[in-house]
């Protein structure tokens, strides 16, 4: 008894259970050893780095980053990040994917705002935008499903002179919009004339003189509908909102509206993007 006793005890499900219990969290080194084990790469040379849903979660952007010192793509989706930090030694990276964490404040993206191009935040607890400001660079940033309240914030887009596609839907601005039978779509475009996609949705420019091009697959393999580039640059929308489409243009202020005849009148969304 006195030599099984203390090997049972050390091997039993609810030692092991307790030992687990007391790991809240995985580092960012061992998320990065975990990685290199997997693919028998090294980290320190990897153009992309994925650390993504992994159990116990990252909670903390730790000095450890600054080993990804070739990574232009680090994933670090589906964790339970609280705070962006420790960016200063990613010199090269254009993509930063952050989604599915609980982030609040968008701050410390000095460090990065020279080279980031693509910045995935959705479904974080986000409502200021004010940390985007000097991310001149950036070209898409997705942010559904935060806490985006006013107009106030969202105008900080404007200062990204480089955006071209941005997808918010599920914020608060733009679900209250929406159930106020308001022209969200039409709205955000005003403020953001040169995006050439908004909520998954192209921005279509239209031209009468000419005739439509062949619609084509995108680069990440969805197909995307055709676009006609018109002489005066008008710019018109299809919009998926409540069962309806419409097409604006600037010549006269001229709306067309048709019915698409959504079932039950629910909003319908195209070729979702990532995030």
């Amino acid at each position: 008894q006195s030599t099984w006793g203390p090997l049972l005890l050390s091997d039993s499900p609810r030692q092991r259970l307790m030992a687990a219990s007391k790991v809240t969290s995985t580092t960012i080194k061992q998320a990065i050893q975990r990685w290199e084990e997997k693919t028998g790469r090294s980290a320190s040379e990897a153009e992309k780095v994925t650390l993504l849903g992994l159990m116990p979660p990252i909670r903390n952007m730790d000095a450890n980053l600054s080993t990804l010192t070739n990574v232009r793509h680090l994933g670090l989706s589906t964790n339970a990040i609280d705070r962006i930090t420790n960016l200063s030694g990613l010199h090269h990276i254009v993509t930063l994917s952050l989604s599915r964490n609980v982030i609040k404040k968008l701050e410390n993206l000095e460090p990065i705002s020279g080279t980031l191009e693509n910045l995935w935040l959705s479904y974080n607890q986000i409502d200021k935008l004010v940390g985007l400001r000097l991310c001149k660079k950036l070209k898409q940033l997705y942010i559904r499903y935060n806490k985006v309240k006013d107009w106030t914030q969202f105008e900080y887009l404007v200062e990204l002179p480089a955006l071209e596609e941005l997808e918010f839907v599920g914020n608060p601005l733009e679900a209250n919009l929406v159930a106020a039978n308001e022209p969200y779509r039409d709205m955000a475009l005003e403020r953001l004339p040169n995006l050439k996609r908004l909520d998954g949705v192209p921005v279509i420019h239209d031209d009468i003189d000419e005739a439509p091009a062949a619609a084509g697959p995108a680069d990440d393999g969805r197909a995307v509908p055709a676009t006609v580039a018109g002489a005066e640059g008008r710019r018109g929308s299809i919009a998926p909102g409540r069962g309806s489409a419409s097409l604006r243009g600037s010549m006269g202020g001229n709306r067309l509206a048709a019915s698409l005849g959504g079932a039950g009148g629910r909003r319908q969304s195209i070729a979702p993007g990532r995030g």
